[in-house]
């Protein structure tokens, strides 16, 4: 039940590049930013100075343990990110902020391309593929940003990747049971082809 879009070519990409990742105290955020560490690349995250929320100061405090190092700033401000980009020789931007906040990618994209040295950027996706979906509201709104924000990238000509992972089954699917008695491996996924296909989706439902 996911699909990978991606642009550009992988030979320049290190293995062990300097990652940034947005949202890291996030549901999501959080297992990339671990993911990420777990890989052994240099991991930075970007803190808002202004959050207040227990929650999230834990999720930080443990990413720091595991080795995150932290960086507190915006992505709405161009001029700072652009700064972080450059400083930390940025080459994988790893994005998972809330459906609140789609639109601040922009400046993000912005900075990403004047600095012109990130190799790859994963905007916040994570759900379905939004140029195939057909929502109504009230998911329809998040949808139509998050396309204005595949269409700026595009335009821009940074290296993208797109990740939908359709419906997260903890959440509309909470009821229903897996539908095969062997669970999937969580710790590795198939990547068929050369890596380079434009999407590769699969459903498999049960209904009990």
């Amino acid at each position: 039940m996911k699909s990978t879009h991606m642009n550009g070519s992988y030979p320049n990409e290190s293995e062990t590049g300097q990652t940034l990742v947005i949202g890291s105290s996030g549901f999501i955020g959080r297992f990339i930013t671990e993911a990420c560490l777990d890989s052994g690349r240099p991991t930075y995250i970007l803190v808002r100075s202004s959050s207040n929320s227990p929650s999230k100061a834990s999720t930080i405090k443990f990413l720091q343990d595991k080795g995150a190092i932290v960086i507190y700033g915006s992505i709405t401000d161009q001029e700072f990110m652009e700064k972080v980009l450059r400083e930390y020789k940025i080459e994988v931007v790893i994005s998972a902020v809330g459906g609140e906040s789609i639109l601040d990618q922009f400046s993000l994209i912005e900075a990403i391309k004047n600095v012109n040295t990130v190799k790859r950027f994963v905007p916040s996706e994570f759900g379905h593929d939004i140029d195939r979906a057909e929502p109504v509201e009230p998911g329809l709104t998040m949808y139509e940003q998050k396309s204005k924000i595949r269409r700026q990238i595009e335009e821009c000509g940074i290296p993208y990747s797109y990740i939908c992972c359709n419906s997260i089954a903890a959440w509309p699917y909470h009821d229903n049971t897996h539908p095969a008695d062997v669970l999937p491996p969580l710790d590795r996924f198939q990547i068929y082809g050369d890596g380079t296909v434009k999407g590769t989706p699969a459903l498999h439902l049960s209904f009990l």
